[in-house]
């Protein structure tokens, strides 16, 4: 910081910048990461599985997996405009 209290300068500023650049980029990929794994495991919550059970003892097996695809094909567009960033 500079020697006057409620100024910064120029270059105290871009250090900011840059160390904040830095961590959401690092935060992004971290969330494009966790997205890009739950896509590779079809991760659905415990709660949804549950779900998913009950109704498949109800026959509803077709309903189920366009669930499924469905979830995935969410995960797929959040990675897609993740990455345009």
């Amino acid at each position: 910081m500079s020697n006057n209290k409620n100024m910064c300068s120029a270059a105290d500023l871009r250090n900011v910048f840059e160390n904040f650049s830095v961590d959401t980029l690092k935060n992004l990929n971290s969330v494009k990461n966790m997205l890009r794994e739950s896509l590779n495991l079809n991760f659905i919550t415990i709660k949804f599985k549950e779900l998913l059970a009950e109704k498949g003892r109800e026959k509803l097996h077709e309903e189920c997996d366009k669930l499924c695809a469905g979830i995935n094909f969410m995960y797929s567009m959040y990675l897609a405009y993740l990455d345009k960033y």
